[in-house]
């Protein structure tokens, strides 16, 4: 079963927020983005001058309202750093929210960019055509290389005759003039021209651009992989804060020194770390199956 970027937004927030509750409204009408009134479903509470207000991955800032219309007559669109979008009526729209989505997608996204330096990946494919006039091919096409995983050429003397070519080399910082990309695979064993070829090689992942994007689709991660995403982006979220559970502001006064005892954010923190360090051994552990390490005579430069 595949995963939306809400989908793990959510779940990512599910880990910093628990069961906490947070004011919520409802869009009247559709807005385009760029709009800067905006009307609610519901009373608007909550929603005050100088507040910020979240839909979507879009925070919103308020400058001005109307309580008796349920408007906001004026505000800020894109605010910190997020993307003003298009909005459907009924959209949630999230009071004062405490843990921006915007945030959120943004430490999924550097959890995706981190991953490949943790022995995570994906393997990837190019097929070309094998000359036995060239030795070095560029490889304009792949920007993503991490490493080699196997190169293949198709014999035609037996049906399904795809052999492994085991003496190669992947050449980078290479003179631009012979190879555009800068980065070349260097063939040194023979085999006869116009044989297909396939490269296949360990990526890193692509980044996620909304909420409705597929995760394994546009990113390339396995669903099995997908909960490392909510983890690290929810350890991203609070490097310096609190989880709600542990944090004194959401208690009273007078139980913050009985019920948030010091360390109690550090053990929080340790549970979620704990949690990602597990499912972080199981992945690279599968990967590890899937794809054992080749013996061949391979070099890398």
């Amino acid at each position: 079963m595949t995963s939306t970027a809400t989908n793990v937004i959510d779940k990512a927030l599910y880990h910093l927020k628990g069961n906490t509750r947070e004011e919520y409204n409802k869009l009247a009408s559709s807005i385009n983005s760029s709009v800067t009134t905006i009307v609610m479903s519901a009373a608007l509470r909550g929603i005050q001058i100088n507040q910020e207000i979240e839909i979507g991955t879009e925070i919103i800032y308020v400058l001005d309202i109307d309580t008796t219309t349920r408007t906001i007559t004026d505000c800020i669109r894109g605010f910190k750093g997020s993307t003003a979008a298009s909005h459907t009526a009924d959209d949630a729209v999230t009071v004062g929210p405490r843990f921006y989505r915007h945030v959120v997608l943004t430490e999924i996204n550097n959890e995706l960019k981190a991953l490949s330096g943790k022995g995570v990946f994906r393997i990837r494919s190019l097929d070309i055509d094998y000359d036995a006039a060239i030795r070095g091919y560029d490889i304009t096409s792949i920007t993503d290389l991490i490493d080699v995983y196997e190169i293949r050429i198709q014999y035609p003397t037996l049906e399904g005759d795809w052999r492994l070519i085991r003496d190669y080399e992947v050449a980078r910082g290479m003179p631009t003039t012979d190879f555009p990309s800068g980065n070349a695979i260097l063939i040194d064993e023979l085999a006869q021209t116009g044989y297909p070829m396939r490269i296949r090689y360990r990526a890193g992942f692509t980044t996620l651009a909304s909420g409705s994007d597929v995760v394994e689709t546009v990113s390339g991660i396995h669903t099995e992989a997908v909960e490392l995403l909510e983890l690290g982006a929810a350890i991203g979220m609070i490097m310096g804060r609190e989880i709600p559970r542990n944090d004194m502001a959401s208690q009273k006064d007078p139980r913050r020194s009985e019920e948030v005892p010091s360390q109690s954010i550090l053990a929080s923190y340790r549970g979620l770390l704990n949690r990602y360090s597990e499912r972080l051994d199981q992945e690279r552990t599968r990967l590890v199956r899937m794809y054992p390490q080749r013996s061949n005579r391979y070099k890398f430069t």
